[in-house]
């Protein structure tokens, strides 16, 4: 009887899957190769740290916060100027400030100043502000809380609404034979509705376990049809992503998990073209991407950039007549003198990207073909095999 593996037979199937394999190979040095569809405009002098950029009208809009609130404006994404605080006068400890875009081509801010008595009830008071492109108005005074509390985002609806969406700790009172012990358990994400005559405040979802858990607020993101509020929670060291939706920002959907290829940053966005986007990238890795989705469930993953330093931070937000700009901040997760940079997308780059992306799957197509045939081959021969030994 022939034996199963002839010299013939070997000589074929190895040269299908060597060929699959070179096909994979290429494919993968391709893309490697790929600098992404964004570029490098320019380096940014003296940048501030980078905690949120906007632009309204023709205006970049950039906040720091810390011990004050810095804002920073720029018509080029390049030149940056500081322009007047929103409340100069405040004797602020520490802050947290987030920007939002006010009907009539405003920016808004909102931020929450912490008082540095730890026993101090209440210890956080919140406060929002627009500025017209010359002038701020009085800061105006939204609500106290308890704890210590950290800002995420903010959004104002059509009827002049504000959401804002903060953590805190969740603190607990326990008796003891010395008294009242004062515990912190988890952090917990709070939104709230506020409006002239109307303050509604809630947790975005309720910890399992009031001791273990973790909770951070990411973003309100609007499609047009409804109002989405980002954020993660979890415990004991899982984590996962969810979402709720409103569509009048006072009553909201129960929260449910989404699930996203990659870790990710708190930069969730809306493109100009309707997608959800989710800025991706791994702390002192050198790439950028951008993961989009239509649904909320299939996402796509674009690279935008390579970089020669490691990716610090990254942020990216709707410029004018359907473009997107960003800053990012590399340096390497060692390197102190880190570098700021003004990105932009860039149609060669992007066409560049694109007819590459093409190829490659023109080969993965191509390999997997040929691991096909090597599959068809090696079983025809097995049923020959076993054909002849029925007759035998």
């Amino acid at each position: 009887m022939k034996a199963f593996l002839t010299k013939k037979r070997v000589t074929i199937l190895s040269t299908l899957l060597t060929v699959a394999v070179i096909f994979v190979a290429t494919g993968l040095m391709l893309e490697s190769m790929l600098e992404g569809t964004w570029v490098f405009l320019c380096e940014i002098e003296d940048l501030p740290i980078l905690d949120e950029i906007m632009q309204v009208g023709d205006s970049m809009f950039l906040v720091d916060e810390g011990e004050s609130i810095r804002v920073l404006t720029s018509n080029d994404g390049c030149n940056w100027s500081e322009v007047e605080p929103p409340a100069p006068d405040h004797d602020i400890w520490s802050c947290s400030a987030v920007q939002f875009k006010v009907p009539g081509g405003k920016l808004g801010i909102a931020w929450e100043e912490t008082d540095p008595d730890t026993d101090k009830k209440p210890r956080s008071t919140f406060f929002w502000s627009t500025f017209d492109g010359s002038a701020w108005s009085d800061p105006g005074f939204l609500f106290h809380r308890d704890e210590n509390a950290g800002v995420e985002d903010a959004m104002m609806l059509e009827n002049g609404a504000l959401l804002l969406l903060w953590n805190e700790p969740l603190v607990h009172y326990i008796e003891k034979d010395h008294g009242t012990v004062k515990v912190t358990g988890c952090e917990v994400t709070y939104r709230a509705y506020v409006n002239s005559d109307e303050l509604l405040i809630e947790r975005v979802i309720e910890p399992e376990d009031p001791y273990l858990c973790h909770t951070d607020g990411f973003s309100f993101v609007d499609d047009g049809e409804r109002i989405w509020c980002v954020f993660e929670y979890g415990g004991a060291g899982t984590y996962s992503l969810y979402r709720s939706w409103s569509e009048d920002g006072k009553q909201w959907s129960p929260p449910e998990p989404f699930p996203v290829p990659d870790p990710i940053s708190d930069n969730v966005f809306l493109t100009p073209q309707g997608e959800i986007a989710v800025i991706d990238f791994d702390y002192g890795g050198k790439t950028l991407f951008l993961l989009k989705s239509t649904d909320w469930e299939n996402w796509s993953r674009e690279s935008l950039l390579k970089t020669e330093k490691g990716v610090l931070q990254a942020e990216i937000t709707e410029g004018k007549n359907g473009t997107m700009w960003g800053i990012i901040d590399v340096g390497g997760i060692l390197d102190i003198n880190s570098e700021s940079f003004f990105i932009q997308p860039s149609e060669e780059s992007k066409q560049k990207y694109e007819e590459t992306m093409h190829i490659t799957k023109i080969l993965d197509y191509l390999a997997l073909l040929f691991v096909v045939l090597t599959a068809v081959f090696a079983l025809s021969w097995i049923q020959k095999r076993s054909s002849c030994n029925d007759k035998l």
